[in-house]
């Protein structure tokens, strides 16, 4: 098969199931040159901003928003997170995984790609964690084929973990940054962790993807993990925002959070 181009990724994700292992790293590391890592991203004066959830390998669900995506360049993208595990579809994690890659590199100026829990398996493990499987469902077990989980696991441990757009809201995967670590416009996670240490960070990013608002969180998290409505203000008043949008909990979506409605988690596409 020839070389593949990121626009026959959006056009046809299912192609990249008939990709060789190989081919599939290489066209990942291509993604990736694209952009640098950073901690948080900020978003200008924008029209419009779509927000997707959590797609879990689901890249059938992404058809319809993407073309409304692609078709008009008023419309920015935050996503946020955890596009891989436990698809219903072998290999789908991979391929929703590339086709929101793919987006970043062509639409690096409308894209924001948040990562959630399930991209960050190697700092927060957890059980059951099926995206080895499905890799070797479809590549195999060889030494080439591990190489997809490598580096795509290496590139979504990568993304920015907040998002802050100047009409007021703040995104993030689960939870809220109750630490106030300094942190400056481009900084890389290398850069946060260096800066406060690693249990310091380590503890902000667990906060900001395995947390909830306490009183509707289900997930069984440790101490200090969930928010209450007054540590989201403060998280709010931080970054001069008024409203979080947020994934992570199926269960709450669509709803407003707290008395103030100052939170809301978003459907996924499917929902």
């Amino acid at each position: 098969m020839p070389d593949v181009k990121l626009q026959e990724v959006l056009e046809t994700p299912e192609i990249v199931l008939d990709l060789s292992s190989s081919e599939v790293v290489n066209l990942l590391l291509s993604m990736k040159s694209g952009w640098g890592s950073s901690f948080y991203e900020e978003i200008g004066e924008v029209p419009y901003i779509m927000v997707l959830g959590d797609l879990h390998g689901d890249f059938s669900s992404l058809r319809k928003p993407l073309r409304r995506f692609i078709e008009d360049e008023d419309v920015h993208l935050v996503a946020l997170g955890d596009y891989t595990d436990r698809s219903a579809v072998p290999g789908g994690s991979v391929v929703t995984a590339m086709v929101m890659l793919a987006l970043k590199r062509t639409y690096p100026q409308r894209v924001v790609l948040l990562q959630g829990n399930h991209e960050n398996y190697y700092l927060f493990p957890f059980v059951p964690y099926d995206l080895p499987g499905e890799v070797e469902e479809v590549w195999g077990r060889e030494k080439e084929a591990q190489g997809i989980l490598y580096v795509l696991s290496s590139i979504l441990a990568d993304l920015p973990v907040i998002a802050v757009a100047r009409c007021g809201v703040v995104f993030t995967h689960g939870g809220i940054l109750k630490d106030n670590i300094p942190l400056k416009r481009g900084d890389s996670h290398r850069d946060v962790e260096g800066c406060v240490g690693h249990e310091r960070y380590r503890e902000a990013m667990y906060g900001l993807l395995w947390g909830g608002p306490k009183g509707y969180a289900r997930h069984v998290v440790a101490p200090g993990a969930n928010y209450s409505e007054e540590e989201l203000k403060s998280f709010l008043k931080r970054f001069n925002s008024v409203i979080h949008i947020r994934g992570h909990d199926p269960y709450l979506n669509g709803r407003f959070l707290f008395s103030q409605r100052t939170s809301i988690s978003t459907p996924s596409p499917q929902n």
